[in-house]
């Protein structure tokens, strides 16, 4: 670091007319005095957020530039108050810009308030606190969210959201210790607007974290397209992998088997495949490699040129592989049963489709 800087020092006073403090991560001038009983300093210029970083010891959390306007004065109850601006930071893998807020360091620990931020095209405000700058570095945070583009966020964190859409308003309470954000605890209330293009989703959601690395989903009552959704389970901090419960009643099957097509990674389950009823799906696994457990009960149910009155299917999707576990269906007076599985990709040769079908009644023209 270097130092310069124009002073006069007469009877014990001291009089810094202009100075600049220059280091790695921060380039600092500005003006201040000093006597035996006080000392004001007046700061501005860049700080580089990557410096800051290591100096809370957050570990790569923080990243960006920011430019401060500050005051260092010993006779406040806060030794330090800054605001800040910055066009853009990253907050773990969040870029968020347009930046506005401010600091304080009252010797022990941090408070910050941001006033505003962009992320994902919706606006954010909160509040920050880091209890003491040392031992455990106890953060605790407090966000605002309007708007927020809710596929661009999750497709930040490696969520495929499937072509559902929606903008979030979310709150946000959160603490946790140095860089071990998944051992802290934290809440989220969501409510989800629908948003075009794509599958419109509507309803709350909460989120929890409680300690062990894993956020918690439930949502009771989501509306997609004219579905209604419950959708429950964790999704793994870091590696982003989901546990997911998803059950739908009403079903209009037009609208969710277009979804777990898209999860999959490959059309399992038929496009044109329409009817109304009740569909429960779990998902696990990376994203590139979910594995996929559903049950479905239609009625009616429509695969064209095929009408089928009443059906219910047990499947499990994975390794490039459906299984069908039980399928019944009725067509008329008729009763019939699907067992077997088709498989999908290079593997497969030429025996992608192993189905054993039976039936008894079934009127032929509705097959035919």
């Amino acid at each position: 670091a270097a130092l310069s800087a124009r002073y006069v020092l007469s009877d014990g006073h001291l009089a810094v007319s202009r100075y600049r403090f220059r280091g790695e991560g921060f380039d600092l001038t500005g003006r201040g005095h000093a006597t035996n009983g006080s000392q004001r300093l007046e700061v501005n210029g860049s700080l580089d957020i990557d410096w800051l970083d290591r100096f809370i010891r957050t570990k790569g959390l923080l990243s960006g530039q920011a430019e401060i306007s500050a005051v260092l004065d010993t006779g406040q109850d806060e030794l330090l108050q800054a605001d800040i601006r910055s066009p853009a930071v990253r907050v773990s893998i969040l870029p968020i810009t347009e930046i506005s807020g401010s600091i304080g360091f009252d010797g022990r620990g941090l408070r910050g308030t941001l006033d505003r931020a962009r992320l994902h095209g919706g606006v954010m405000s909160g509040d920050y606190r880091l209890a003491e700058i040392r031992n455990a570095f106890p953060h605790q945070i407090s966000l605002r969210g309007n708007g927020i583009d809710v596929p661009a966020f999750l497709a930040s964190i490696k969520v495929d959201t499937a072509g559902l859409n929606a903008t979030g308003d979310v709150t946000l309470d959160a603490s946790w210790n140095g860089r071990r954000l998944g051992s802290g605890s934290g809440h989220a209330d969501v409510m989800l607007s629908p948003a075009a293009p794509g599958r419109p989703v509507k309803g709350p959601l909460t989120i929890d974290l409680s300690g062990d690395g894993l956020l918690r989903f439930d949502a009771q009552e989501l509306a997609i397209g004219s579905s209604t959704v419950r959708w429950q389970g964790g999704l793994t901090l870091g590696t982003w992998e989901p546990a997911w419960d998803i059950a739908a009643n009403p079903a209009e099957l037009s609208e969710i088997v277009p979804l777990v097509n898209r999860w999959v990674g490959s059309t399992v389950l038929p496009e044109n495949l329409t009817g109304n009823g009740k569909l429960q799906v779990n998902l696990s696994g990376p994203f590139t490699d979910l594995v996929v457990t559903a049950r479905v009960e239609a009625a009616p149910l429509g695969l064209p040129p095929i009408s089928i009155d009443r059906v219910v299917a047990d499947a499990l999707i994975g390794d490039s592989r459906v299984d069908l576990g039980s399928v019944r269906f009725q067509i008329g007076d008729g009763f019939g049963d699907i067992d077997g599985g088709l498989t999908w990709g290079e593997e497969a040769g030429d025996e992608q489709i192993d189905l054993e079908i039976s039936g008894r009644r079934v009127p032929i023209a509705t097959v035919a």
